[in-house]
Formats: structure tokens, C-alpha cells, sequence
């Protein structure tokens, strides 16, 4: 019986991220560079889990009743660009053994997918404006 926290716990998505990467993308890898990798392989795990979610119901969940749908899914347009910009950078990094171009391409891609997806929710929070109670 195999115990909790083993090599085949991957329950969790940082883990499902770090068993993914080896298989995509060649190691090693400057330590720069690994933020970058662990998005790649985080990128195909949330790709996994909104396909097969899907199947059973309706994912991602609208948070709310007004929520409006991007792309067919409950996101806002800066998620559902900054998850595309990840998709397609995923792919141009798994070239890196055919053409190194499209590699260092999708090295940039991630990071302005990933910064995207991190700094969208600041920006909302900084245009929405405050209403005072009086």
C-alpha cells in the first residue's frame, strides 16, 4: 500500500506540474529558467483538468450571477488571453530540440502569459472605483 506523499501523490497541481515537466521539456535547465518551466508544466496540467472537468459539468464555475462567458468559459478576457498566451508558448517551448527560435519565443510568451494571469487582478482592483458609505 502505498502511503501518502509518495512519488504517485499527484492530487495536488504543483506536484502534477513538476512530473510534467520532464516529460516535455529537456533538463536541465538554467535555475533562471525554471519559474518559466514549472508554468509550462503547470500550463498542461490546468489544460488536463479543464478537459476533463468539462466532460462531467460546467468548468470553470461562474463565480457569480452576472458573470459573462470569454471564449465559451467563466473568465475574465485578461484569464482567458494570459491562459492562450500560455497554451501556445507551452508549444513553442517543446520545440526546443527542433528549432531553437520558436523555443526562446515561448520562453518570453510564458512569462508575459504568466505576468499576465498574476498582475490582471491589481489592475482591475486599480481601476474599479471606491464608493464612499455616508
Amino acid at each position: 500500500m502505498q502511503k501518502a506523499g509518495g512519488p504517485f501523490d499527484a492530487d495536488h497541481p504543483p506536484a502534477a506540474a513538476t512530473a510534467v515537466i520532464p516529460a516535455i521539456l529537456p533538463l536541465p535547465m538554467p535555475a533562471q529558467l525554471f519559474p518559466v518551466y514549472m508554468a509550462s508544466g503547470a500550463t498542461i496540467t490546468v489544460l488536463f483538468a479543464l478537459v476533463w472537468n468539462r466532460v462531467w459539468f460546467e468548468f470553470p464555475a461562474k463565480d457569480d450571477d452576472h458573470c459573462i462567458k470569454y471564449a465559451g468559459l467563466y473568465m475574465e478576457k485578461p484569464q482567458v488571453w494570459g491562459t492562450a498566451l500560455c497554451v501556445v508558448s507551452t508549444v513553442l517551448m517543446s520545440c526546443r530540440q527542433v528549432a531553437p527560435a520558436p523555443y526562446s519565443i515561448g520562453l518570453w510568451g510564458m512569462t508575459l502569459g504568466v505576468l499576465l494571469l498574476g498582475m490582471h487582478h491589481f489592475v482591475v482592483a486599480l481601476a474599479t472605483p471606491t464608493t464612499e458609505n455616508q
